[in-house]
């Protein structure tokens, strides 16, 4: 629960292994983990999980989406994780006797997540990102793939790069570009007490989904 930060909103995979396309939903295993050692399903430290969750149904085809660089695609695996975790939480409120109350933001108090990007700057001679935050500041030194991400959304503005821009300036594929968004907001979230929980968060551009610096502020 300590390290919620690092597993809320994130797909883990295993690139190490030739041929396989596994993908582990973080987000829904961390809460079903938590949940069954014996944590409350109000804990402010899963608010920003269950609203995850809650943000990934899809009502057309009655299943939860698994979040990426192409949208968010229905699929069973995702489905399967997500009501696991759901159904961890009735099980411990039932166990416990707790009044059971949807498990939305509203029911949730977000302290644990409050902590939002006031300022940040780029130091290129040192490849490092530094943030001035609600909670303090803080320098974060960045793998040479994720600075670069950081500097493609510096030049793009608060209006934010779509994913296709992203992926050419990197020079991967667009759907490996939500992956390296979740590595830098996970790098940056482990840089201790003053890091927000994501530095970087989704948006809608002119060429359609892309990314942004999530300043104070700014228009969503």
């Amino acid at each position: 629960m300590a390290n919620h930060r690092l597993w809320e909103s994130f797909i883990e995979d295993d690139k190490d292994v030739q041929g396989t396309a596994w993908q582990h939903m973080a987000y829904a295993l961390g809460t079903r983990a938590v949940l069954v050692a014996g944590a409350s399903p109000y804990d402010s430290r899963l608010a920003e999980a269950w609203r995850f969750m809650d943000g990934l149904w899809d009502p057309e085809s009655g299943m939860w989406g698994e979040p990426g660089g192409s949208g968010r695609l229905a699929t069973i695996r995702a489905t399967y994780h997500t009501v696991g975790a759901f159904e961890a939480a009735r099980e411990r409120v039932s166990e416990s006797g707790m009044s059971e109350r949807p498990l939305d933001a509203g029911a949730l108090s977000i302290k644990e997540n409050s902590t939002s990007v006031l300022s940040l700057s780029l130091d290129h001679a040192h490849s490092r990102i530094d943030l001035t935050t609600s909670t303090g500041v803080l320098s974060v030194q960045l793998p040479e793939r994720l600075f670069e991400l950081a500097r493609v959304l510096q030049g793009a503005g608060m209006g934010g790069c779509a994913v296709k821009g992203i992926a050419s300036s990197l020079g991967v594929a667009e759907s490996s570009v939500a992956k390296y968004v979740q590595r830098f907001n996970r790098t940056v979230a482990s840089g201790g007490k003053a890091a927000p929980p994501r530095t970087i968060l989704a948006c809608r551009t002119a060429e359609g989904s892309g990314y942004r610096f999530g300043l104070e502020g700014a228009a969503e």
